[in-house]
């Protein structure tokens, strides 16, 4: 398309306000309150659980942030069970509160991970959750990574493409769209942490324990 009509189409999208119906802001929350949508209620949470997945990954999340902060201000219980697909994941015990939980340390929104470790999601994680959210879906904030190591987070974990540093260096997912100086920061608190520059995965064994390779 030529970059006329593009941002012809643009200019629409804004003044219609169609992201509020596409992706989800701050709007959004206020219509569904206008219309006495129950955001404590099992359909509010699948909604949440819909917009998470459509949002799973962005340059520019900052809208999207707005929408479940104003949609945890109105209401949302954060402890309902919502059906997810995610692999490794219980599909019938799975509360919003750690779906949220997962999208705040993949997207590194220290605004929402802050807010759901005073709730006391990051203390209910498993071992085996902080391992993933710090070795396989890690985002791009120091402030995350070291909460997950402190909350008992294994820094030598990792999955089939590597560790957290690899994560990093692959040119795909959050990291891949800051600053460079702030992908720098990010790798030397990694190093910090304990991350291995060289280890590329971590096979776990019941009988003979960890095997790196």
């Amino acid at each position: 398309m030529p970059a006329s009509v593009r941002a012809l189409e643009e200019a629409v999208d804004r003044l219609a306000g169609t992201e509020r119906w596409v992706r989800g802001n701050s709007e959004s929350i206020e219509y569904l309150q206008q219309q006495e949508f129950d955001l404590g209620s099992g359909e509010a949470a699948e909604l949440i659980r819909v917009a998470l997945d459509l949002n799973r990954r962005g340059s520019d999340l900052s809208a999207f942030s707005a929408f479940l902060s104003a949609a945890v201000e109105a209401g949302l219980d954060l402890d309902l069970s919502v059906n997810t697909s995610t692999p490794g994941e219980n599909p019938f015990g799975t509360t919003i509160g750690y779906v949220l939980m997962r999208h705040a340390t993949e997207n590194g929104d220290e605004a929402l991970f802050k807010f759901l470790v005073d709730k006391g999601y990051l203390a209910r994680m498993s071992q085996k959750d902080l391992n993933d959210a710090f070795g396989i879906d890690l985002g791009c904030s120091p402030e995350i990574a070291r909460a997950l190591v402190a909350a008992g987070a294994d820094p030598l974990y990792a999955g089939p493409a590597g560790n957290a540093l690899h994560g990093i260096s692959s040119g795909v997912g959050p990291c891949s769209n800051v600053a460079p100086e702030e992908r720098v920061e990010m790798t030397r608190t990694l190093i910090e942490l304990g991350v291995s520059p060289t280890n590329r995965r971590i096979r776990r064994d019941a009988t003979h324990g960890r095997v790196f390779s």
